[in-house]
């Protein structure tokens, strides 16, 4: 656990890199073993835009790395929502990572582009047995997306998954495609 000193310390060095723009400095920190550090460097890259893409993709593509940085890249992609990071999250579906796969799916909804709605069901098939939260991350994006395409299938997990969270996020999903 941080101290409340060395939280200070921390949120200073990472505005001070996303202050000077240093995105490079601010992919170091994701790449951290503390998951605090690893969190607020990607908040930050997410605000710093268009620039830092090429960066975040490239931590989240090397498979060298841990999952946690991997993941935090993709959350910060999602931040940034640049359409060109739209295939290279898709891709990271397929991962052999199941937090690599959550992460993805998380940062899938915020592009609301109907590609990623087969791609996400498949996903929450993968992971159907395990991992509940890859499965609330996958139902979140599709309510994001709002596809009527993904209404059966929504449906269906608001009536069968084994988790209350993953279930009610279902039905809000279901409810509002519906109401739009």
């Amino acid at each position: 656990m941080l101290t409340d000193e060395a939280l200070d310390a921390l949120r200073a060095r990472v505005d001070a890199a996303k202050s000077a723009g240093d995105i490079p400095a601010l992919v170091e920190m994701l790449l951290d073993d503390h998951w605090k550090t690893r969190q607020e460097a990607c908040f930050a890259c997410g605000e710093l835009g268009a620039d830092a893409v090429e960066p975040l993709l490239a931590v989240a593509r090397d498979a060298d790395l841990n999952e946690y940085a991997r993941g935090h890249a993709l959350l910060a992609l999602r931040e940034i929502g640049d359409a060109g990071a739209f295939d290279p999250i898709l891709a990271a579906l397929d991962d052999e990572v199941w937090q690599v796969r959550g992460y993805a799916a998380r940062a899938l909804g915020v592009f609301a582009d109907r590609r990623a709605t087969q791609p996400l069901i498949d996903t929450y098939h993968r992971d159907d047995t395990e991992h509940c939260s890859v499965r609330n991350w996958v139902v979140s994006s599709l309510h994001e997306i709002g596809d009527p395409a993904a209404l059966e299938f929504l449906r269906e997990v608001a009536e069968n998954d084994v988790d209350g969270g993953v279930k009610a996020t279902a039905r809000r999903a279901v409810e509002d495609i519906e109401a739009a």
